[in-house]
C-alpha cells in the first residue's frame, strides 16, 4: 500500500502535476513574469500613481498564462486579474513607503475585512459599478486598519486614501475574475 502510494505520488510529479499551477491565481503570472518587467510596471505606478500594463511583454505575459495553465478562452479573465494583482501590488509598495502601512497589515486588514461588504465589491465589479461601492469600502477598512476614514474629498492621487482604494479595487478585482480561469 505503501509503495503505491508513492510509486502514484512519482508519477504525479514526472507528468508534470506538482508543477502546475492552480488555475485562477495570478500570483502565478505574475512571478511568471521577467523580474525586470515586473519591476518597471511598479517603478512607474509608484511616480505616476497610474496603472500602465504597456511595459509588460504581451509575449512573455502569454508565455505566463501557459506556465499557469491558464485556458485559450480564459485569456482575457487571466489578464483582468494580472492587471488587478498589479493594482494591488502597487499600492501597497506605495503604502508601504509613504503611510507606514505594511503589505502585510494590509493583506491581514483584508482577510480580516467584513465578507458582506468583500462580496459586495466583487458583485460591483461584476457589474460594473464599482465606483459607488469603493467610498464606504475604503471608510470601512480604513477603520479594519485602525485609521481615521479619510472624507472623500481628501483622496486625490498620491495619497493614502487613493492608494488604499487602489489595494481595495486590486483585491476585488482579482476575486471577480481569478474565479473565471
Amino acid at each position: 500500500m505503501r509503495i503505491g502510494l508513492l510509486a502514484a505520488g512519482a508519477a504525479f510529479i514526472a507528468l508534470g502535476g506538482a508543477s502546475q499551477a492552480f488555475a485562477g491565481d495570478a500570483a502565478c503570472l505574475w512571478a511568471h513574469l521577467p523580474a525586470d518587467q515586473r519591476e518597471a510596471v511598479v517603478a512607474d505606478f509608484q511616480t505616476s500613481q497610474k496603472l500602465d500594463t504597456s511595459k509588460l511583454d504581451p509575449k512573455t505575459v502569454a508565455k505566463a498564462e501557459n506556465g499557469c495553465g491558464v485556458p485559450d478562452e480564459s485569456k482575457a479573465a487571466a489578464d483582468q486579474a494580472l492587471s488587478a494583482f498589479i493594482m494591488q501590488t502597487a499600492s501597497s509598495r506605495w503604502l508601504a513607503a509613504n503611510a507606514q502601512l505594511p503589505t502585510d497589515k494590509l493583506d491581514a486588514a483584508w482577510a480580516a475585512f467584513d465578507a458582506k461588504t468583500k462580496r459586495d465589491l466583487v458583485d460591483a465589479v461584476r457589474e460594473g459599478t464599482i465606483g459607488k461601492a469603493l467610498a464606504p469600502a475604503l471608510n470601512a477598512f480604513e477603520v479594519q486598519l485602525g485609521r481615521t476614514p479619510t472624507p472623500a474629498a481628501a483622496v486625490q492621487r498620491a495619497t493614502p486614501g487613493y492608494n488604499l482604494i487602489l489595494y481595495i479595487l486590486g483585491r476585488s478585482q482579482r476575486a471577480a475574475f481569478e474565479s473565471k480561469f
